[in-house]
């Protein structure tokens, strides 16, 4: 029902028609399908009773489980969730992970200010639009953030999730809205802490403009290819996700800091400078001490004696 809307409202022919019967039409009867999924419980609402049975319990009193405070991951993929009760996930003030992959999701805007997270799934869902800037600023934490498989297509997506000034790494695959001409290029140059995009690295020649590199620097080159999207068992505990997480983004800088010029030149300054500074240190020490100082116990230099050779 969604791409037949999309399709009739990007066709020319029914542009300027405003709200055709038609469309009226696909509205009622996509209303009365979700009426009758959530009276049948094929399609469920994020609650707070669905929340806490989901939460793993190894070593912990069921105490614990009666509290939406400590609550750390909801992962629930595949478990047809088509609302949210944002009164309980206004509690979640602890939350961390959400994976709430192929579900029915349309709507977002229960996850404002959760601070604490880090990554939100939400990938092969009905999301069509995404919130506004000040929704995203108020994820203050999130890192990893999966929308492919939506059917997103607005222009003003990315200027919209720039919002959130943490964000490493995004996917937007297999959207209309990455179909899209200058796709990446808006995205890329819109979230400005963005390091990563669908199925590559960002390199250097997609953010400095007139840039042109060839071999292992240049963009979309097999050195920045990276598998983003991760999806992990159910059985997979809250440690082990965080740490796959944690190890992401870790290969995300592991691959700028080998093939990014602009990180190796940076680097390779700031240890210039870190160098020159102890030598200057070194010599003002060997002055301070009639020109003679001891390192590391046996050794004597004069204050014509060389510098300490680099780190």
């Amino acid at each position: 029902v969604q791409w037949l809307a999309l399709q009739r409202k990007s066709d020319p022919r029914t542009k300027d028609r405003g709200d055709s019967t038609y469309e009226k039409n696909v509205i009622q009867r996509r209303m009365k399908v979700v009426q009758n999924a959530l009276k049948s419980g094929y399609l469920k609402v994020l609650d707070a009773e669905l929340i806490l049975n989901s939460q793993e319990r190894p070593g912990a009193s069921d105490e614990e489980f009666k509290r939406l405070d400590q609550v750390l991951r909801i992962s629930l993929p595949r478990w047809h969730i088509q609302s949210f009760d944002s009164a309980a996930l206004s509690e979640c003030t602890r939350l961390t992970i959400c994976n709430l992959g192929s579900c029915y999701v349309r709507d977002i805007t229960a996850f404002r200010s959760r601070a604490s997270l880090l990554k939100l799934d939400l990938s092969n869902n009905q999301i069509i639009e995404v919130p506004d800037a000040s929704f995203w600023s108020s994820l203050a934490s999130l890192r990893v953030l999966y929308l492919h498989g939506n059917a997103i297509s607005d222009k003003e997506c990315a200027f919209r999730i720039s919002g959130c000034s943490q964000l490493h790494v995004l996917t937007l695959y297999n959207t209309p809205f990455s179909l899209l001409a200058g796709y990446r290029h808006n995205v890329v140059n819109s979230i400005l802490s963005l390091k990563a995009l669908d199925r590559y690295v960002i390199s250097d020649e997609e953010i400095v403009e007139n840039l042109h590199l060839d071999g292992k620097f240049k963009s979309e080159s097999a050195s920045f290819k990276l598998q983003l999207y991760q999806p992990l068992p159910q059985a997979t505990s809250f440690d082990e996700e965080l740490r796959k997480t944690r190890s992401l983004l870790l290969a995300v800088n592991k691959i700028l800091s080998k093939h990014s010029p602009v990180l190796i030149i940076q680097r390779c300054i700031r240890g210039w400078l870190v160098r020159r500074a102890l030598n200057g240190d070194f010599h003002s020490r060997v002055k301070s001490r009639g020109g003679h100082v001891k390192v590391s116990g046996a050794v004597q230099l004069g204050a014509d004696g060389p510098p300490p050779p680099p780190t």
